[in-house]
């Protein structure tokens, strides 16, 4: 298998010439952060709201963001919404429940169990949420950022994609004026440059540098892609410190053309796990390694393509990016898609692993 992705974007491995990292620099953003923390000053605003394409770094910003703020001794919490947990009610803020916490408990009690416990944090001032894709907050969750924000219990920090159906309560918060809205545009071009230099090292030539600029159109995510399958694959290559692409060659011209090319596996095994994912992410590992096998699930997440993180004590394993759900997703045939679902929920109803 070619180099991996994260050989170059967090393992701290390296490869010839590639200058070795532990995480994609946050850039291009200082009047964005500079907003947000204005709006967190002031005694308006209860929260942001971040919108934006796919892959332009609405949750990196986000996630930076709540970094700043414990760091300053505040009590953040992160919920990330996806398609699979939109079919259970406030499946996104479980995290916040108690564990002992009754499955048919009203809406009502729920509410009001999570507020007491936010009150508790101490408000607005002390506690900073971070609601990721919140248009893909089941009715329950959406309901809750809602009551949050309008008894200012925390600052919110929200992400939604540009284009999609938002919940109305999520609309709400900067149509009513109580989050202020924040529509996040593609990198400038000086971004993209330090981007690039933070991943080659030595000289880039100048229509390569063009080229990646314009393959990846301002999106973070594009160019990380676009390095990736380039460098992967050898159509960028560096000879005497200078980086280039290969004269007859030349970048894909999507992202979702990157994306394809990435989730190219040779193997059925690391495929399987990605396709299990895409049916139902978030999975506890556990149960993902016992449809897909172990070493499969090991070279998936070597290579990037999905992550781990332990959620209380599970350990529960993702996609790397939504964008790999939906082109998983848009492959996959029905009856794939079918069975798939039936070995998860045959392991599911086996009882823990």
């Amino acid at each position: 298998m070619a180099e991996s992705w994260m050989a170059w974007f967090g393992a701290g491995r390296g490869v010839a010439g590639v200058s070795v990292m532990r995480a994609w620099p946050l850039v291009g953003r200082d009047s964005e952060l500079r907003g947000i923390r204005s709006a967190f000053s002031g005694a308006d605003a209860t929260g942001v709201v971040v919108v934006g394409d796919i892959g332009v770094g609405k949750t990196r910003l986000a996630q930076e963001l709540l970094v700043s703020f414990a760091a300053d001794g505040r009590q953040t919490s992160w919920m990330a919404a996806t398609e699979a947990l939109r079919s259970i009610p406030f499946g996104a803020i479980a995290h916040l429940l108690p564990d002992d916490w009754p499955a048919d408990a009203d809406r009502l009690r729920v509410l009001a169990a999570v507020a007491r416990q936010v009150r508790a944090m101490g408000g607005r001032e002390q506690v900073i949420l971070g609601f990721d894709d919140a248009h893909l907050l089941d009715e329950g969750s959406a309901a809750l950022l809602a009551h949050l924000a309008a008894r200012r219990l925390a600052f919110l920090v929200v992400t939604v994609r540009t284009g999609t159906a938002v919940p109305d309560s999520v609309t709400a918060l900067w149509k009513d004026g109580m989050a202020d809205r924040i529509d996040l545009a593609r990198l400038p071009a000086p971004a993209v440059d330090t981007l690039i230099d933070h991943v080659l090292s030595g000289d880039v030539d100048g229509l390569t540098r063009e080229l990646l600029h314009r393959a990846a159109g301002g999106n973070p995510l594009a160019l990380r892609e676009l390095l990736s399958h380039a460098m992967a694959t050898g159509t960028l290559r560096e000879a005497y410190g200078v980086w280039r692409f290969d004269g007859h060659r030349r970048p894909a011209r999507t992202l979702r053309q990157l994306v394809e090319s990435r989730l190219r596996l040779p193997t059925a095994g690391p495929r399987r796990v990605l396709d299990l994912l895409a049916c139902g992410e978030p999975l506890p590992l556990a149960w993902l390694e016992a449809v897909a096998g172990g070493d499969a699930v090991d070279a998936t997440e070597l290579d990037g393509l999905i992550v781990v993180e332990r959620d209380g004590a599970r350990l529960l394993a993702r996609l790397a990016h939504p964008l790999y759900g939906e082109v998983l997703r848009a492959a996959m045939p029905a009856s794939r898609a079918r069975r798939l679902r039936s070995e998860l929920a045959r392991v599911a109803l086996a009882g823990p692993l």
